[in-house]
């Protein structure tokens, strides 16, 4: 058996309320995980009931895509809740890594972070990774005792990458992939 994770980054970025958020969690979750298997798929589809997703093939991969219009999200907190079941129901761990997670607390809705951490601590086969490039929003959100995600992580702070260090990856990069970069195309600090 695979016991490698399912690991999923939904793209939320640039989403502006708790309804595109939830398209951007959906799509990951299709993507990542519903595509690895005709089986996947279908409990995909049986178990996502209030997202009328359109279902189609890519023409030039001929892959499975999947597609959620915003209008028919009408039950937020319902199709999370169905997000989640599905990914506690997939086959091996999911890990769920959000990228810029502070965005959340620019929605209008003012209960995402109480009802996210409600949802989330339920959950045993699904992990999260929150990240964040604004460490105030971020520090405010998991250490102050009046939000939901008090004490609710572990703070891992990434330090800057050393210049030499990545100058070597991304060289080595560019000659595993037969490409040539020039070292004088090193940033100046």
């Amino acid at each position: 058996m695979d016991i490698n994770p399912f690991i999923l980054s939904p793209a939320i970025l640039h989403t502006t309320s708790f309804q595109e958020f939830i398209k951007e969690l959906g799509a990951a979750v299709f993507n990542t995980v519903a595509k690895r298997s005709e089986k996947l798929t279908k409990l995909f589809v049986t178990t996502l009931r209030s997202l009328s997703g359109s279902f189609g093939i890519d023409p030039v991969t001929y892959t499975p895509t999947f597609d959620v219009k915003l209008g028919q999200i009408s039950m937020q907190e319902y199709t999370l809740e169905e997000i989640f079941s599905y990914l506690e129901k997939a086959d091996k761990p999911c890990i769920v890594a959000i990228d810029e997670f502070q965005q959340i607390t620019k929605y209008q809705e003012s209960n995402i972070e109480a009802l996210l951490r409600g949802r989330i601590q339920k959950l045993v086969n699904t992990h999260f990774i929150f990240a964040g490039s604004e460490r105030r929003l971020m520090n405010e959100m998991f250490f102050s005792d009046k939000r939901p995600f008090f004490q609710s992580a572990t703070l891992l702070q990434l330090e800057p990458i050393d210049l030499d260090v990545y100058t070597d990856f991304a060289v080595n990069q560019f000659k595993a992939a037969e490409k040539c970069i020039r070292e004088s195309c090193r940033a100046k600090p």
